[in-house]
Parts: C-alpha cells; structure tokens; sequence
C-alpha cells in the first residue's frame, strides 16, 4: 500500500513537472517561429513606452532574464531578420551584445536591450532591439528597434 501512495505521489510529481516544462518552453520561443514564418506583426519601430527601472543582479529576475536570453542569443539570426526587415540602411551582420534588463513594475514587464554598433555611421551610434517579456507568462510579447543617435 505505501508503495502504490509512493508511486502514485511520484507520478503526480513528474506529470506536474513536464506539464510546467512545455508551458514555459512552448510559450518562449514563439516569437522566433513568427520571425521564422515573416511575421512581424508584434515588432514596431520606436522605443518601449515603459516606465522601467534598470535590474541590479542578483535578482528575483535572474532565471527569467537567463531564459530568454538562451532564447535570444540561440537565434541570433533573428535579430539580423528584424533588422533587415525594419531597416533598408542597417549593414547586414550586425553583432548584437546583450546591454542591460529593465522593469516596469506596474505592468509587469521585463525589458531585455541589445544594443549593436553601426560602424560606419556618423549620425547613430547603433541599432537597439528591446524585448519586451511579461513577468508572468515568461514570453516575449513585443519587441522594438530603435537608431540611437551618438550622444
């Protein structure tokens, strides 16, 4: 009898598990398959319109910080796609750097910036893509290219 409550307990633990581990798989690399299938319906120009704060690490943030950046920077052609999309006069292969995480407590959201050098440029200093991740859901659910200009 104790065996078949320890067995019973165990599934239950690994059901449980692998139910949390595709929700938050399938949830996080979907916008690489709209990158994938050309849609670009959840990527805007402009800058995040976000009251935020920068995140000191170590944080309550730093695995979901850590997740989506796996997601990020395991598809680094997919910056290049948002770019080539977005901008006629961006040089191909532009090396994006992981440049800081922000939060905007009232909404909820955690904004991931990657910043990239435009070399030959005089008037921008680069290129800025902003993914904008809901705290709760750990998704992307927007993200925003914006020129910075040399300050």
């Amino acid at each position: 009898m104790i065996e078949n409550i320890y067995n019973t307990s165990l599934r239950a633990v690994f059901i449980t598990a692998s139910f949390f581990i595709l929700l938050s798989c399938s949830g996080n690399e979907k916008w690489v398959e709209k990158i994938e299938e050309g849609d670009f319906s959840f990527v805007t120009k402009g800058r995040a319109p976000y009251a935020s704060r920068k995140i000191e690490s170590p944080s309550d943030y730093d695995n979901l910080i850590s997740n989506i950046r796996g997601d990020i920077e395991g598809n680094p052609e997919m910056m290049e796609k948002i770019m080539a999309y977005f901008s006629v006069d961006i040089p191909e292969n532009l090396t994006f750097q992981y440049d800081f995480s922000s939060l905007d407590e009232k909404r909820e959201k955690v904004i991931l910036r990657y910043f990239a050098v435009l070399p030959d440029s005089e008037i921008f200093a680069g290129v800025a893509l902003q993914f904008v991740v809901d705290v709760k859901a750990h998704k992307v659910l927007k993200i925003y290219t914006i020129q910075v200009l040399f300050e």
